[in-house]
């Protein structure tokens, strides 16, 4: 029974959620940290609400008006072309203000005028966006990656391969884990094989002394043979919860706490007879983030810096998935490092 359950607010933004605020499903494992389950959205809702605000925010990566100057900066605009391990990435840059953080709500028409979620503060910071896109070959082969390939290490277990691939990620901490999720349905198709977590991700950079933490709400799901999402949404207090690595790490080692909202998506395009495994179709991947690292470094500087770390993801997949297949038969891979604080409580 849903009655009584707040309803889902815009999700696909910077500010962080907060076990605290009511504004994610409950889960055993909060305790007594905030247990009004009655005002809470229901999971069911939740997932429906994440999985559709996540479709739509980056189904407009390439509006209409992309590349085009508008009187309040809407849009999508080209910022660069690189060319990694072979493929070529496209690089978009977008400005979001509070008034344009608005999403039709769930069974309006998107079209009418009054399908959106109230305003929000006039006064919120406007956030930048980038997105990436590659488009690959659709075959297991050098430079490139099947579907099935791109579906397999990323979207199960998607943040323990990503560690195995990204030298950046010292450690990965899943908290906890929501079972039984139902599957999402809207506009007439439905997703499948949906997931929700809670983890601590840890980043050392370079170019920042110390590390960072980032705390997220972590969705993947699928639609049909050929296309998954994978949403990360940013969190506030995971310090909180059993097993949290955060207090430890930033009192000892100093670790800064940071912010990370991600839209992943990947699908074939052009395939025949609904085969994902066709080697004559493409995979797009699509990546649309915001990020704040916190700490000493201005977020101006910050920007200057993501076009060139989001691009080098694509190279880190191709090469990673590349001695994959050359190891394949070989010895059985190292289980992924993780902070050794507890098991991850399931629901």
């Amino acid at each position: 029974m849903q009655t009584g359950h707040q309803p889902v607010k815009r999700l696909i933004r910077l500010t962080p959620r907060s076990i605290k605020d009511n504004t994610i499903p409950w889960h055993p494992a909060f305790g007594d940290v905030a247990n009004r389950t009655h005002t809470r959205p229901a999971f069911d809702q939740f997932l429906k609400e994440a999985i559709r605000q996540a479709v739509h925010f980056s189904s407009r990566f390439l509006p209409e008006e992309q590349g085009k100057a508008t009187s309040h900066g809407k849009g999508w605009k080209l910022k660069e072309v690189r060319k990694v391990h072979g493929n070529d990435v496209q690089i978009y840059h977008r400005k979001l203000k509070p008034t344009h953080f608005q999403v039709p709500v769930t069974g309006t028409n998107s079209s009418a005028s009054d399908a959106f979620l109230p305003l929000l503060d006039p006064k919120e910071a406007t956030e930048h966006w980038f997105a990436r896109q590659s488009v690959h070959i659709n075959e297991a082969a050098d430079g490139t990656a099947s579907y099935g390939e791109f579906f397999n290490y990323l979207k199960r277990d998607h943040s323990e391969n990503e560690m195995k691939m990204t030298p950046s990620i010292k450690w990965i901490k899943q908290l906890l884990e929501w079972e039984g999720a139902p599957d999402v349905g809207f506009r007439g198709e439905t997703w499948t094989d949906v997931h929700m977590s809670i983890y601590e991700i840890c980043h050392g950079f370079p170019s920042m002394v110390k590390d960072r933490i980032f705390p997220l709400l972590i969705i993947h799901a699928e639609i049909g043979p050929a296309e998954f999402i994978v949403i990360s949404l940013p969190l506030i207090d995971t310090h909180l919860l059993p097993g949290s690595t955060i207090p430890a790490h930033t009192l000892h080692d100093g670790a800064i706490v940071a912010e990370y909202v991600a839209v992943e998506r990947v699908r074939v395009l052009h395939a025949q007879d609904d085969d994902p495994l066709d080697a004559k179709s493409k995979v797009e991947w699509l990546m649309c983030t915001c990020s704040d690292a916190g700490g000493w470094l201005p977020l101006v500087a910050q920007r200057k810096k993501i076009p060139g770390e989001i691009a080098k993801d694509v190279g880190l997949f191709t090469n990673w998935i590349g001695k994959r297949r050359a190891e394949d038969g070989g010895k059985e891979e190292e289980e992924p490092i993780v902070a050794p604080v507890g098991e991850c409580p399931r629901l």
